[in-house]
């Protein structure tokens, strides 16, 4: 199986994943490509096409997950398991009817996000947070090199209008946020679209007798590997 974000996303995804089946992962941070949430759709296309086939050529996986909410919001990829932002499950869990997306500008401006939020439950009402900021911080690894920042951020960013009770992480880089956020807003409910990917991942490839995890990226290695540490794990990266 093969999983790939623009960076550090595809790390709550594979964290998913291995939580839920026994399978070979091949982890790609196409980190040249960072951020997929200021590109064009005909641009994230172009890059999650080209990712797709060079994945296929070099480790004929079982299955590919793209674990970006970017572009499971801009682009329909056949043979490609797509993570979109579980608003349904969002909406349900919410006691107000109202829940926030928080997300890159590409997707909070999308109009796949829009066709969803047309979607929900009568009477339940959505906002939009543009969050490219805190997925900097996440993918710069300012998570865990310095909290003060990513606090001041999140209080200048995250800020949920009356009655919200429930955000949905709308980019799998958010993830790495996660404790601070709940500091930051306490008593919000946080809805994470990697267990509903993993799942499906899941389901996609056949059950192996063990684990194992690669991790490539098309960036600097050595950072790749400080930042993943800084988040738990530990293993070695090598270059695309």
């Amino acid at each position: 199986m093969a999983v790939f974000d623009s960076g550090l996303g595809s790390l709550s995804v594979v964290r998913a994943i291995r939580a839920r089946c026994r399978c070979r992962i091949t982890y790609l941070a196409d980190q040249a490509s960072y951020p997929y949430g200021l590109k064009t759709a005909r641009e994230l296309g172009r890059i999650v096409r080209r990712t797709v086939r060079e994945l296929e050529e070099r480790f004929s996986p079982d299955a590919i997950v793209a674990a970006s909410n970017t572009p499971g919001l801009l682009l329909d990829v056949p043979g490609v398991i797509m993570v979109r932002p579980p608003l349904a499950e969002a909406a349900r869990a919410s006691r107000t009817g109202r829940i926030a997306f928080v997300g890159t500008r590409a997707s909070v401006r999308s109009a796949g996000l829009a066709r969803m939020a047309r979607s929900l439950p009568d009477g339940c009402r959505m906002q939009r947070i543009d969050g490219t900021r805190l997925v900097d911080l996440a993918e710069s690894g300012a998570f865990h090199r310095d909290q003060e920042l990513c606090r001041r951020v999140i209080s200048e960013d995250m800020r949920p209008g009356r009655g919200v009770d429930t955000v949905v992480l709308g980019s799998t880089h958010l993830a790495l946020l996660l404790p601070l956020l709940k500091s930051a807003l306490p008593g919000m409910s946080f809805v994470d679209p990697a267990d509903r990917a993993a799942a499906r991942a899941c389901a996609a490839g056949p059950p192996e007798g063990r684990s194992s995890l690669r991790v490539y990226t098309t960036g600097d290695p050595a950072r790749l590997r400080l930042s993943l540490a800084a988040a738990g794990l530990r293993c070695a990266v090598r270059a695309f």
